[in-house]
Parts: structure tokens; sequence; C-alpha cells
């Protein structure tokens, strides 16, 4: 007797909609299978897609396929025979791979039609119909046939692919993804590449407009590094202009494939833009779509690199680390290009991204010693205006002081009167130095904090990665656990959770407070803010029992400042008033936190106030000075009121505070002074 295996009609799931979850990664296969058959033009349609039922058309003009091609290769899932072959017209490297992604599109309806039109077969047109619904009634895959049929047709050479009856509607943000992935798919860097995908959605149609605004003529810096086939490395950058003005070579080698890292990096500044044609805002909107650093391989754009949350370079990251004149990637656009992948870099089965083995971290690590290196060259660049605005400022201290004696000396000629006026300039600059040396402190107690705050983020960063893998290894714990000492460990395991997402809100908060864009200066909705942070502490709030009541005024009050500034004060104010109620004694019940506003003859008071014990322990003059804290602890710096005091003042406004306010606790006021009431 002999046997073969067999497949289950759910393997169709698992290797479907389970392997490959998002819609837009399906799709994407079915573009890239059109760009395989030589197409220059797929056409995806939607029809009536936010709502179950709907349908998705795919046409494309390539090769089409004959009834042994359908059986043999469309019909084939999990085999490749692209890899190495070059298509027939184009002589393109394939980028479709295995047909699960194939599967995972064509599986979004309960039924996909397939009608193709081969070149070798003018006037013929083949037909395969796939109705889902009849697997769920056989017991393996093979039991349920696919029929090929033929008939005559005058439609030019092509296929098209219409998945119908779909299971689940796609949302307007599954719509957004695949219109910027499929934008993005034939690498709009270079221009027209002989490929082109067209989404006929309205979403599409305003994103694509806005990539074809492409202002790479408006970067600052353009860097392009090469990585040659013996592992050796070049950088050069070039200005606005097209001027090279830096190069260089890397001090070390790379295993892994040989590729061109280019790099457009923009200063979004008024200054910067007084001799552009476009504007900062145009060119925001652009990076907002296209930026981050994207991943091509033979044309073909290798996601989710460079797209939402896929900065796979941690640029961000990076700068944080060492802020000074590092990109981010709300200012850079860049490309990694792979010239010649000889199988070291393979894709996931699940097509969202490269296996990161050896050879993808030496690709890694190249780009960002590119970039390193670009910072160090715009550091130094830095280093070196800095230092000559210092000797021309020290020369032309001299200078006026030269003048301001020479003056004296010709125009008063009463020796007492210039006495008297000498110890009055004297006077007058010893008070200036005295400014000058409290300005260099304030500067060395924020860089210790900016320190503090980049090690903060850093850990932050970090830790995020190893706390998202304890879900997956509890559910993992609980699935090998048989009953009863599942039942036993239950409690243990919701308890670790519970810590879980604890640490995850912690470690989140100083990710979202470092943004750069909040330390723009501009007009702030004080109440949006007051809203934002509010719901950024919700989570670190809710672990601790405490209760967080906002009583706001009516309309939008306005101030001018920067976003980074309030807050800070709001921040500072919540950690205070958390481990306030963490202090040993302080009840566990009715732990309220309130934040009330009102107008005050054109300045918004911010109330802030808690039902902790209140300030104890250490003088109510004294919590305004540096490195003053009560954390019994000692892990309090005793910045956090001085920043608030600073920061209220370079607002124009004033603080003051309560040891006992209405709750019980402390109680500050703030005073901001308002451009605009919003009413």
């Amino acid at each position: 007797m002999s046997a073969c295996l067999q497949f289950s009609p759910d393997i169709l799931k698992r290797l479907g909609e389970e392997l490959v979850p998002h819609a837009d990664q399906g799709l994407l296969e079915l573009a890239k299978n059109a760009y395989d058959a030589d197409a220059t033009e797929c056409v995806i349609a939607l029809e009536n897609v936010h709502e179950e039922g709907g349908s998705i058309t795919i046409k494309d003009n390539g090769l089409g396929m004959n009834a042994t091609a359908i059986e043999n290769g469309w019909l084939l899932l999990g085999a490749s025979g692209k890899r190495g072959e070059l298509t027939r017209v184009f002589k393109r490297v394939p980028a479709g791979n295995k047909g699960l992604g194939r599967l995972a599109a064509l599986r979004l309806g309960r039924k996909a039609i397939l009608r193709t039109r081969p070149d070798d077969e003018p006037g013929i047109e083949y037909k395969a119909t796939i109705d889902w619904d009849a697997y769920d009634k056989v017991r393996v895959v093979e039991d349920v046939p696919v029929s090929i049929e033929k008939a005559a047709s005058t439609l030019p050479v092509g296929s098209d692919i219409e998945v119908v009856g779909l299971r689940k509607a796609l949302s307007k943000s599954d719509v957004q993804r695949l219109s910027r992935n499929l934008i993005m798919m034939s690498d709009p860097f270079a221009g027209k590449t002989g490929y082109h995908v067209v989404l006929d959605a309205p979403e599409f149609s305003d994103l694509e407009n806005l990539v074809k605004n492409a202002y790479f003529s408006d970067a600052v810096y353009r860097l392009r590094a090469e990585l040659l086939s013996d592992g050796t490395a070049s950088f050069e950058v070039f200005d606005w202009k097209g001027s090279r003005i830096w190069q260089g070579d890397s001090s070390g080698n790379y295993d892994t494939v040989p590729a061109v890292f280019e790099l457009w990096l923009f200063i979004l500044d008024s200054k910067t833009f007084s001799t552009r044609k476009s504007t900062i805002k145009e060119v925001r909107a652009w990076l907002n779509i296209t930026g981050g650093v994207h991943i091509y391989e033979d044309g073909i754009r290798v996601a989710p690199y460079g797209g939402a949350d896929a900065d796979w370079l941690e640029i961000n990251l990076m700068r944080v680390r060492s802020p000074e004149e590092r990109p981010s990637t709300n200012n850079t656009i860049g490309r990694m290009t792979i010239l010649l992948n000889d199988g070291r870099l393979q894709q996931k089965t699940d097509r969202n991204g490269y296996i990161e083995n050896d050879e993808f971290f030496e690709l890694k690590r190249f780009g960002q010693d590119a970039l390193k290196w670009l910072a160090q060259k715009r550091m130094a660049l830095a280093e070196s205006k800095r230092n000559l605005k210092k000797e021309q400022s020290s020369a032309e201290s001299k200078k006026d002081s030269d003048a301001l004696e020479k003056t004296l000396e010709r125009t008063v000629k009463d020796p007492k009167a210039k006495k008297v006026i000498k110890r009055a300039v004297a006077k007058a600059l010893s008070s200036t130095e005295r400014e000058k040396q409290t300005l260099r402190d304030d500067l060395q107690l924020y860089r210790s904090l900016a320190t503090a705050g980049m090690t903060s983020a850093v850990f932050s960063h970090e830790i995020s990665h190893p706390i998202g893998h304890v879900d997956k290894l509890l559910e993992k714990i609980e699935n090998k656990v048989l009953e009863p000492v599942k039942t036993e460990i239950q409690g243990l395991v919701t308890l670790l959770r519970q810590a879980k997402n604890k640490l995850l809100a912690y470690t989140r908060l100083p990710l979202k407070l470092l943004r750069s864009e909040k330390r723009r200066v501009g007009t702030i909705d004080l109440h949006r803010v007051i809203q934002d942070v509010s719901s950024d502490y919700m989570p670190v709030l809710s672990f601790g029992g405490i209760q967080l009541y906002l009583k706001l005024a009516s309309g939008s009050p306005s101030c001018l400042g920067s976003i980074a500034l309030i807050e800070g004060i709001l921040a500072n104010f919540f950690a205070n008033s958390v481990k306030a109620f963490d202090r040993t004694g302080t009840p566990s019940t009715d732990r309220l936190i309130t934040i009330q506003t009102e107008y005050v003859e054109g300045f918004l008071q911010i109330i802030f106030s808690d039902s902790g014990p209140g300030i104890i322990d250490i003088a109510i003059e004294d919590i305004w000075l540096p490195g003053k804290t009560t954390d019994e602890s000692d892990l309090g710096t005793g910045f956090g009121l001085t920043i608030v005091r600073d920061s209220v003042k370079d607002l124009g406004g004033t603080v003051s505070v309560k040891q006992k306010g209405l709750l019980g606790g402390a109680e500050f006021k703030i005073s901001i002074p308002l451009v605009s009431d919003g009413s």
C-alpha cells in the first residue's frame, strides 16, 4: 500500500490570510506578477471595498498566460521557477516569488476569476475560476477541480483578475497604505521606469499627484555612498547646487551585497526656503508621504522599509543618541539600491522585508556608517562656524571697548566726569558678565538634563523590542502548560501582562516628549496640548489607580511658544503627583488629579491639583531650586520644578504653588499670556 501527503483546505487560510495578514501586501504581489509578465501598466480598481461584498479588479498589459502557464505556474503555490531567469521582453529580474502573496490577495473575496490572453496565442482567452466556498465542503484541497476554459477573444494581450465578494471591508487606512506602497513601488526617484501602477480609487490620485511633485532639488545636502562588491565603500556629499563638498572612504569593509545609498536632507526653515521656489509646507507634505529610507531591488521597492514605523536604519534613534547635525525621518528621503543580489539577501515568506541575517545587518551597518560620516562632516562645519563666530565676537568686543575708550577721551574733558562714566561702564560690564555666567550655568544644567533625556529615550526605544515579545512568550507558556497547572498559573500570567503593560506605558512617554517638531515656536493651542499630554499619561495614571478630571474653559486659548514647553510643565506636574501618591502612608483610594483652566484678564490660568499628601519635607521657597528633591528613593533629580519655573518664564507667564490645595494635595497655578482666547 502506498500513500501521499494531502492538505486540508485550512492550509489555504494558513498560507494566505494568516501568513500575509494585510490586504495591501497581497495586492502588491499581484502588481509584481504584472511586472514579471513584462507589463508596462497595471490597473487595480476598487469597487465598494469599504463594505463587505465589494470587488477588486487587477488588469495588466503583460504577455498573458497559456493553459500550461496557468496550471504549472499560476495555480502552483510554494514553488518559484523565476529565480535566475530574466523576463522575455524587458529582461527584468522577476520580483514575485512562491505565490503566497498572490494566494492572500485572491482569498480576499469568495471567488477569484482569471482571464488571460497570451501573446503566443493571438485571439485566444483562457479563463480559470476559483470558488473558495467550495473548499469548505471538501476534505482535502485536491478534491476541488479548477477548470481552465478556452475561448476566442478580440481583447488585447494581457491578464485580468477579478476578486469578488470581499469577505472583509477595506478601511480608508488600508487603501491609503496600498496607495502609498503602489506609488513607491516602481522607484519614483528614477522618474519613468517603464512600469506604472494605477490605483482606481479616490485616495490614490491625491497621493500620486503629491508624490509626482518631487522636491529633490530643494535638499540642502545629498549624500551618495557606494558599496562595491569587494566590501569597500566610499562616501560623498553634494550641496543643493550639485557641487561636491565632501568625500571620503569607509575605514572598514562590509560583507554583503553591492549597493548604493542616497539620501536627500532638507533644512526646513524660513531662511533656507527664502531662495527656493517651493514652500516649506509643500515639502513637508511631500516628505510626509515619501520620507524615510526605502530599499529597491531590481527597480522594485522592497516593503516595508521606509514606510511608516519602518525606520530600519534607526535614523531617529541615532538622532536621539547624538542630536547635533543628525537627520530625522521628518526631513529626509532616501533609497538603498541593491545593485546585485547574489542570493545573500532573501525576502521573508510573508514578503514583508528581508530575513535579518548577517548580510542584512552588514547592509544596515553600511547605511548607518554613511549617516555617521555625514554627521561628522556637518558637526565639523558647525564647530568651525561657532569658533569663527566666537573669534569675531571677541574681536568685536575688544574693538567696541577700544572705541568707547577713545570716545571718552575725545568727548569728555572733565577728569571727574570721565572717572564717573568709566566706573558706570565698568559696573555695567560686570553685570553683563554675571548675566553671561548665569546663562553658562543654566546651559550646563540643561545639558545635563538633555543627556538624561536622551539616555531615557534610548532606553525606551531599546526596551520596547523585548517587551513586545512578552505576550508571545506568555501565550506559548499557556499553550504548553496543561490543566490543572494552567489554572494555577493564570493569575501569575495576568500579573506579568499587567507589569509588561505598565512598563510599556512608561517607556513610550520619553519618545513622545522628545519629538523634534514639538520644539518649534509658534502659536500653540493650550487646551489641545493639555488634552494630548493627559491622554499620553492616562495609561500610567490608571496603573496607579489615579483618576484624572479635566475642567477646561470654553474655546481654544492660544499662546506664543512651543508644545515642548507646555508639555514639559505638565509632564513634571504629572510625575510629581504620581511620586507623591507612591509615598509611604499615602492612601491607595481616592487618588485624584484635576486640571482646570479659566480666563483672567488676557491670561489663561492653569490650575493643577492632586489629592496626595501635599508638599512636605521641603520649604515652599526651596522647591524651585535645582537639585532639591523629596523623593524617598533618591531617584529624583530635583530639576523638575526648576524646568517648570524657567519654562513658564520663557512663555512670559508666572507660576505659584500651595502646599495644600482644594483637593488636599499640592496645587500649582500657572498664568500664561494669550494671543487669542479661541472664543
